[in-house]
């Protein structure tokens, strides 16, 4: 194994937990549809965008939209396997925003953790507007949004405001709807070694496992898994939509990640290198691909590059 990595296992006792998510790509059946919705409907700031990707700022990671066709994947029509959760503090006057641009909501939910309401894009992924409790903002979850927040340049309060949509909201949680908990928690925190910030049933009671939701700190965002309690589904589309968002993660070297992934039979499709840097990918359990991405130094001082070297700046 190569001596970069042995130190860092050392340190954390993890192959990732030092690591940090910094893209979350999103695959789109039609591209302009998709970029209408983000930056239209939804008001993100598009960071640079080309005739096949669009890439945005959502705080402490970047979204990239890519044309599904492209990397083969084909989508479900609805996706029941992921959410990604956009932190606001005044939800009521977020939503007002968005339902006129014509986004379509569910109801808002309110309990325990505070209020909270989801809606679909164009290829039918969930997106949720959290407004979090004071109850919620006393927990370990809760002071890893301060230091989110505070990362990105506001205050611990400064996340929400009704304003233009979305623009300048910390996309916060990635929820990974899982099938076993168990397996999932032998996967990520086991395997991957990422560090659990909560370990409890779920708060509005869809299952009482005690594992049932999962929070892990990724850096800018929490990877959250989350029991599925959803049945019926025959497992082929569940597949479908599990390749429909791959969070990315990054890493100092591709190769040694790679090697000590391979030693807990966890096995990559090879390393790849793109003008940007090198890449791989593996996959958990149940089929959800991830990517590693080792970016080169000279990439990170270009303007391309400037929000991904701003956000593996920021102390999280």
């Amino acid at each position: 194994m190569h001596d970069k990595l042995r130190l860092s296992l050392d340190k954390s006792q993890g192959i990732l937990a030092n690591s940090r998510i910094v893209y979350l790509m999103l695959y789109a059946n039609d591209l302009e549809a998709s970029r209408a919705f983000y930056e239209v409907m939804l008001g993100l700031r598009l960071i640079e965008a080309d005739k096949s990707s669009a890439k945005y700022d959502t705080g402490q990671t970047i979204l990239c939209l890519n044309r599904a066709a492209d990397y083969g994947v084909k989508l479900a029509r609805r996706d029941y396997t992921a959410d990604l959760t956009f932190l606001v503090d005044n939800l009521d006057g977020v939503r007002a925003t968005l339902a006129k641009r014509g986004v379509e909501f569910s109801e808002t939910l309110r309990y325990e953790i505070g209020a909270t309401v989801n809606f679909y894009d164009p290829d039918g992924r969930s997106i949720s507007l959290y407004e979090p409790s004071t109850v919620a903002m006393s927990w370990p979850s809760g002071e890893k949004i301060r230091a989110v927040s505070t990362a990105g340049g506001k205050s611990a309060k400064g996340y929400g405001g009704a304003g233009s949509g979305l623009e300048g909201r910390e996309l916060i949680y990635l929820f990974l709807f899982v099938p076993d908990a168990e397996v999932a928690f032998d996967f990520y925190h086991g395997a991957l070694g990422l560090h659990h910030l909560e370990c409890r049933p779920c708060r509005r009671g869809s299952t009482d496992h005690e594992r049932g939701v999962v929070k892990y700190d990724a850096g800018g965002i929490m990877l959250t898994t989350h029991l599925s309690q959803s049945a019926g589904q025959p497992p082929e589309v569940g597949a479908l939509q599990r390749k429909g968002i791959a969070p990315v993660y990054h890493v100092t070297d591709v190769e040694a990640v790679v090697e000590a992934l391979a030693q807990k039979a966890i096995h990559s499709g090879g390393v790849v290198q793109s003008e940007s840097g090198v890449m791989a990918r593996f996959e958990d359990p149940f089929g959800r691909v991830f990517y590693l991405h080792e970016p080169f130094l000279d990439t990170l001082q270009t303007r391309r590059g400037a929000k991904l070297a701003q956000i593996l700046a920021a102390r999280l």
